[in-house]
């Protein structure tokens, strides 16, 4: 996906951005092009590729970030993938503008830098696709902060572009309208950096079906072991199918749980970020 590098040359300012990049200070838009250029041309095993890697921070995720909006976001998950298959996680300090704008579109699990890091090996377990035969095998593993106080719950990730091969995999609640409406309306009441994003299940239904209570029992295992390394303060569930899914695989479990509708149903009614905010205000108390 290929999409807003254009766009990115134009939008950005001429103000002497460096970043540092292999030993050399380069601008923005050199920058853009390296990043293209690689991510173009060169495969995972190509040692320029692994050395792309070993020089990204969080400094230069965030001085991209800072060219993008939601609609130009591909470009960030395109350089966050082989990130994410490195279980690269951001350490964040004390945030400033152009850091809360990287964190609103990036589909890399953070935390606090003097928290201790959780091992993303336990709670990004890649399933078995021979084990989920009713399942679209499109990974999906969970994002957000690793320190949470919410821990927002959906079914079961889009099925997008279908299958996904070669051991790579989506992050939750990253793009799609609903995604960032739900994101848009959590940053106006102020928890959204607080949160930890998860679904039901890790693969995709076919044809984006409710998921069965069987298949959420088959997941059920991953997502207390989530719930036990976390240890977030509240649940968010989305939508009255998760509830009741909830209810009847988590039911025993002591949490403060707040139900509220899911962001699909403001999408399709034609509401924004604003209304979805005002009704999780309501429930949330924020």
């Amino acid at each position: 996906m290929m999409i807003g590098f254009e766009t990115i040359r134009r939008k950005k300012s001429s103000d002497g951005t460096k970043i540092s990049f292999r030993g050399q200070s380069v601008g923005y838009s050199d920058w853009i092009r390296v990043m293209k250029t690689s991510f173009d041309s060169l495969e995972p095993s190509d040692i320029s590729y692994q050395d792309f890697l070993k020089e990204m921070s969080l400094e230069q995720l965030t001085k991209l970030a800072t060219g993008l909006e939601w609609g130009t976001q591909g470009v960030l998950l395109r350089v966050e993938d082989p990130l994410a298959l490195h279980h690269y996680v951001n350490r964040i300090g004390t945030p400033e503008s152009d850091l809360l704008h990287y964190l609103n579109l990036t589909s890399l699990p953070f935390i606090p830098e003097k928290r201790e890091v959780p091992s993303l090996d336990d709670l990004w377990q890649i399933p078995e696709e021979v084990d989920y035969p009713t399942l679209i095998y499109r990974p999906t593993m969970p994002t957000g902060n690793l320190s949470p106080s919410y821990f927002v719950v959906g079914d079961a990730p889009g099925v997008g572009g279908g299958r996904l091969v070669g051991g790579s995999f989506d992050r939750v609640f990253v793009y799609g309208r609903s995604s960032h409406l739900l994101r848009k309306a959590l940053i106006k009441t102020g928890i959204y950096y607080k949160c930890w994003f998860t679904n039901l299940l890790k693969l995709a239904t076919p044809k984006n079906r409710p998921s069965g209570l069987d298949e959420v029992m088959s997941f059920q295992w991953l997502l207390e072991q989530e719930l036990e390394i976390l240890k977030p303060r509240k649940i968010i569930l989305l939508g009255a199918h998760v509830n009741e899914m909830w209810l009847k695989t988590f039911g025993n479990l002591k949490y403060d749980i707040i139900k509220v509708r899911h962001p699909a149903s403001y999408v399709r009614g034609g509401m924004g970020a604003e209304e979805y905010a005002d009704h999780l205000r309501t429930l949330i108390g924020r």
